[in-house]
């Protein structure tokens, strides 16, 4: 459980949780919560250690912490996209599946350790990334069983599975482009998420197919 800030000028004190969240999810990320140390997350910070308890309890309460701001971030993102989806002809389509992929690879982009962290392959071992998962699978499935009843989906898919799909597509492709930057660029990755999302990878693309 997190402590009320220390009495004091608030923007410092904001910067300073800022920045303890910030230090705190590169550990968690790095070394997963039991590995991770509160000295290596305060010097990181830039603070003393007796500064980092005035803040939280303990690791543990930072983490918490971290996950539910991180989330909140995620399923806002998502949140704000599914409220402006409100057209359907096929360009605009795809102009908003690029809106939409390009928030999503512009906050892994700027926020690495915290989307990893996020979303790792830890996920099934910890209920705040299997509740985060949870969410974002919940607002794609409701997108999707929208989508159905207007004609832009297949009636035949599964939003379920197609969802969690999506996640995990979406979040490999990520982690790998984070660490290796110089292998696409940022408009070819989200071209290629954006293709793999609206046209699958055997078919062909409707501009592709023939005209007779």
């Amino acid at each position: 459980m997190s402590k009320k800030q220390p009495p004091g000028k608030r923007a410092p004190q904001q910067e300073t949780r800022l920045k303890l969240l910030t230090s705190g999810a590169a550990a968690f990320a790095r070394s997963g919560v039991g590995g991770a140390r509160i000295t290596e997350i305060a010097r990181e910070a830039g603070i003393a250690v007796g500064t980092f308890y005035l803040y939280f309890d303990d690791k543990t309460a930072l983490y918490k912490e971290v996950m539910q701001q991180g989330t909140k971030q995620i399923i806002a993102l998502l949140l704000d996209e599914s409220d402006r989806d409100t057209q359907d002809a096929l360009d605009t389509d795809r102009q908003r599946n690029i809106r939409a992929m390009t928030k999503v690879v512009e906050f892994a982009r700027g926020n690495a350790d915290l989307f990893r962290l996020l979303l790792s392959r830890g996920a099934p071992n910890d209920p705040l990334q299997r509740q985060l998962v949870d969410l974002i699978a919940q607002v794609r499935c409701e997108q999707l069983e929208k989508g159905k009843k207007t004609g832009r989906f297949f009636v035949n898919i599964h939003p379920e599975i197609t969802a969690r799909g999506e996640i995990g597509f979406v979040y490999h492709a990520l982690d790998w482009w984070l660490s290796n930057p110089d292998k696409v660029s940022i408009d070819e990755l989200i071209e290629a998420l954006v293709d793999v999302r609206m046209f699958g990878v055997e078919t062909r693309r409707p501009d592709e197919l023939p005209l007779f």
